[in-house]
């Protein structure tokens, strides 16, 4: 029979092979089933008997963490943080229990095993809040690739939350009539919704992609900048202006933009591609770009 940590490990790798096969980067409301290791208490400071692991534990417990505001300001790489080794369940992350805490979660995300890592960066997409993005930042300079693409998903996730379970069930409304094409009726709906939520930026980012792609091109830039005032490190936000500088021929406007957003995010080879392409033609037109 396995030993109780093997066994463990091997229902990570088990739940990690199912949401590698599965996962989608997009911000659509969904789950990944898997198993997460996170600490039964992380608030008891439960050390371990030996003295000299003792020590150990104690050197290796985080200091609180200072997350950055500014867009060029460098986040604290998710990798770098450390958690002590203290007695961890196994948790399903697809039906999350009630008693599995965002204090749970966040604790989890320094653990040196990379599936649990990864799970914890899964969970804090379900259970994050706005003020824990800079981890999901920091988590996009990740040497892990595929932890980097969970923290897109989990960013994504997290701006889709309002905190007002009324406003979110619009929110969603809204997402639906866009994918099925829809796109007056979902005018409509995320219209309201920044009516009676104004504060919420992924309204907004919504309707400037709605006018985007309806040609409506102040219109959305306009929508940009109230996401932008609200996110500044929004990345949608940032390379949809890009395109809209882009659209309009303003080369160096639209550049400064497409590097915005590659430096909120630089796992957007579209976003490179199109840094590439303006450079070469502003090479071309000699500096002269509008």
């Amino acid at each position: 029979m396995l030993a109780f940590p093997a066994m463990i490990r091997l229902y990570a790798a088990l739940v990690l092979a199912l949401f590698v096969a599965s996962y989608t980067a997009t911000y659509a409301q969904h789950t990944h089933a898997r198993n997460l290791s996170v600490p039964e208490n992380p608030a008891a400071n439960v050390a371990p008997r030996n003295g000299a692991a003792r020590q150990m534990w104690a050197r290796e417990v985080p200091a609180p963490y200072k997350p950055a505001h500014r867009i060029l300001a460098p986040y604290k790489p998710a990798h770098d943080m450390r958690a002590p080794e203290i007695p961890a369940r196994t948790i399903r992350v697809q039906d999350l229990p009630p008693d599995l805490t965002r204090e749970e979660v966040l604790s989890a995300l320094g653990s040196r095993d990379s599936d649990i890592r990864r799970g914890a960066y899964v969970a804090l997409g379900v259970l994050g809040k706005n003020e824990d993005l800079p981890l999901l930042f920091s988590a996009l300079y990740d040497n892990d690739k595929l932890l980097r693409k969970i923290a897109e998903d989990a960013i994504w996730k997290v701006w889709g939350r309002s905190g007002n379970a009324t406003h979110d069930r619009l929110f969603r409304v809204g997402v639906e009539e866009m994918h099925s094409g829809e796109l007056s009726r979902a005018l409509g709906s995320f219209t309201t919704l920044i009516q009676v939520a104004p504060e919420f930026a992924e309204a907004w980012n919504k309707r400037a992609t709605l006018y985007f792609m309806l040609g409506e091109n102040d219109l959305s830039i306009a929508d940009c900048e109230e996401v932008l005032s609200r996110e500044p490190n929004h990345f949608g936000a940032l390379s949809g202006y890009g395109l809209l500088m882009l659209r309009q021929g303003n080369y160096r406007r639209a550049l400064e933009y497409f590097e915005q957003a590659l430096t909120a995010n630089p796992n957007m080879p579209g976003v490179q591609r199109n840094i590439d392409m303006i450079t070469e033609r502003l090479e071309e037109l000699g500096g002269s770009g509008v």
